[in-house]
């Protein structure tokens, strides 16, 4: 077997295609995102099954809770991770289902949001 070492600005691509030298289409634009792990709905269809886990809103306070600011030691400001976040986002789009809106519940220690109100999202598609 031949092995052909390329760098990542080698195989490179703006739509994604290729960038995986094995499995072509896989990350390319258009392309379904398949699911890695299996269905657990608490009826066996839609219903949550996440009575047994932590808060998403508890667990994103948790982590992200800065009370002073934090050097960056190669002097990068917070532009750097929104626009990672920009570019994953744009390129890893998974449709909405637009019928199936999810409510996560807001903590009562919740700093940013009330905790009678909930923060809607919505469900991937199943594709």
């Amino acid at each position: 077997m031949c092995v052909v070492a390329l760098t990542a600005q080698e195989n490179r691509s703006y739509d994604g295609y290729g960038n995986n030298l094995y499995n072509k289409t896989w990350g390319a634009a258009n392309a379904d995102m398949p699911r890695v792990s299996s269905i657990n709905y608490e009826d066996g269809i839609q219903i949550e099954n996440d009575a047994h886990l932590p808060s998403p809103r508890v667990i994103s306070n948790s982590l992200f809770d800065q009370e002073e600011f934090i050097f960056d030691s190669q002097n990068l400001s917070d532009f750097i991770w929104v626009f990672g976040q920009f570019i994953d986002h744009d390129i890893t789009l998974v449709e909405n289902s637009s019928h199936e809106p999810i409510f996560l519940d807001i903590p009562e220690n919740d700093k940013h949001f009330s905790p009678n109100a909930a923060i809607i999202t919505a469900r991937s598609e199943i594709k």
